[in-house]
């Protein structure tokens, strides 16, 4: 159903539709008049062919009647099939989007955004304890009442928290849609609320429209900040909000709101220049993170090669080869040499596992070698892909394909996500720019022997290498700062559990 009801018209026989509010990509919202309790409401009607059934419509009238207590979410009053479709009956919250407010009264001064805010964080942080997160913070869905009050509004992208491994639909707002929303069954929770809140209040601050996700992963465009004095405290809170790995990025809405309190008590100096993009956000240029991940043996091989990627098979053999996968999107010539470690040397690592702890005393780098030969792209054509908001996933390939060097654009999309990948492949390298592999990347790829895994992965999802049988060495990029390889297994910084 796309066309509108006429105004007059009486829905439930007590509903009347007074006017259209608005109309987006699930339905159209209306301003009504409840004739028995005499009070205006708001009557969202859904589209016909948009859902996929009358679950997910109940599913969220089902999410904010479970809301009811928390103050700041839109309240819900009715819920009915009618004309072919279903419609859901709300408050009627006066006032405008904070979007308009924005549009008509400028930048909001730091002091009246936090207290004008604050109560609202508070209830997003309850409705978080109630396992759901809303998926659609912005402007557009937050309403300021004429005394000053936030309401959150449109729960239509909302799920539970218990459902986020499974494969949702891709739903976002650019600009304030986190990175990990960009993948099918990319890892969201509350991180991701947010990074949509920091993105709003960056609006708020500055003005301007926050990038959209895929270009801070790109490198293509920078947090800004310079253009307004913003406290470089609470720049450097909300630069921890927008981090683009969710590892790195504040993780709940009462920490956002406890550091913002306390950035704002401490405000004493101001932003002069742009935020640059480090590792997992975006810092000043004396905001270095100092990240405890970053490996003290990394020195050592970085004094020989500029950049190398290492790993360690099962047979005890430590190797690290010269990818030609750097920063930039071409593999390029590289060189027939060896070049030999005469000294062993000590890599200490992270003590974030057992494992780990068990194997510091004899880490040691024998041998770095480089590639013996070039390496060409593989042909677009041995892919299958998948197209999701201005990129790729790769979803298999050609069974003749054996050696399988991605390259890092397919149809002029850059490739963001590998899902799967042909059987038969033997050895494949993974290009500069890959976030992520899904569950089934390398299921049963029973041949996959070696890989060569850059910098910027940051997710690998359970079952990835499940039913590899063959895989005996995995290299690693050393600018990557997530994982890392001890005698052929993949560990997580973060959480030092193996991975493969």
């Amino acid at each position: 159903m796309t066309d509108t009801l006429n105004q007059g018209s009486i829905l439930a026989g007590k509903y009347r539709i007074d006017r259209v509010i608005g109309s987006g990509g699930f339905g159209t919202i209306y301003e009504a008049f409840d004739l028995n309790l005499q009070v205006k409401v708001a009557i969202k009607e859904y589209f016909v062919n948009v859902r996929s059934g009358r679950r997910d419509e109940r599913q969220e009238a089902n999410m904010i009647a479970r809301l009811e207590h928390v103050p700041g979410v839109i309240k819900l009053m009715s819920f009915f099939f009618e004309n072919g479709t279903s419609y859901m009956v709300m408050e009627y919250v006066e006032g405008e989007t904070l979007r308009d407010y924005l549009q008509r009264n400028g930048v909001m001064d730091v002091d009246f955004l936090f207290s004008l805010f604050q109560p609202l964080l508070q209830s997003i942080g309850m409705m978080h304890q109630e396992k759901i997160i809303h998926r659609d913070i912005s402007p557009d869905n937050i309403m300021i009442s004429p005394n000053g009050k936030l309401t959150l509004i449109d729960f239509g992208s909302a799920i539970e928290l218990t459902s986020v491994n499974n494969k949702q639909e891709v739903v976002l707002k650019h600009g304030y849609a986190a990175p990990e929303q960009y993948q099918t069954g990319g890892y969201q929770g509350t991180w991701t609320d947010v990074y949509a809140m920091s993105a709003t209040f960056y609006r708020a601050l500055t003005g301007n429209k926050p990038p959209e996700a895929l270009e801070l992963v790109r490198r293509t465009a920078l947090i800004a900040w310079n253009d307004r004095q913003i406290p470089r405290t609470v720049a450097s809170v909300l630069a921890k909000g927008l981090a683009v790995k969710y590892t790195d990025r504040i993780s709940t809405m009462e920490v956002l709101s406890e550091q913002l309190s306390k950035a704002i008590k401490e405000k004493q100096v101001h932003v002069d220049e742009a935020f640059s993009e480090g590792e997992g956000g975006y810092r000043g240029k004396q905001g270095s993170k100092n990240a405890p991940i970053m490996i003290a043996g990394i020195v050592a091989i970085m004094a020989i090669i500029g950049f190398v990627v290492y790993g360690q098979s099962r047979g005890n053999k430590i190797s690290a080869h010269e990818t030609g996968v750097n920063q930039g999107t071409e593999i390029s010539n590289t060189m027939d040499t060896e070049v030999t470690v005469t000294q062993p040397v000590q890599t200490p690592l992270p003590e974030t596992s057992q494992a780990v702890a068990d194997t510091e005393a004899h880490q040691t780098v024998p041998e770095v070698t480089m590639l013996d030969q070039p390496l060409e792209y593989s042909s677009e054509e041995l892919f299958t892909v998948r197209e999701v908001c201005e990129c790729v996933a790769i979803t298999g390939s050609d069974p003749s394909l054996t050696v399988a060097v991605i390259p890092p654009t397919i149809g002029g999309l850059p490739v963001l996500d590998i899902e799967g990948m042909g059987a038969n492949v033997t050895k494949v390298v993974i290009p500069e720019g890959v976030r992520g592999l899904g569950e089934y990347s390398f299921k049963n790829c029973r041949y996959l022997e070696e890989i060569i895994i850059p910098a910027s992965l940051i997710e690998i999802s359970d079952g990835a290498f499940d039913n590899c049988s063959s895989l005996k060495t995995i290299y690693i990029s050393l600018d990557n700062q997530e994982f890392y390889v001890i005698d052929g297994e993949i560990y997580s910084y973060t959480y030092g559990t193996k991975l493969n």
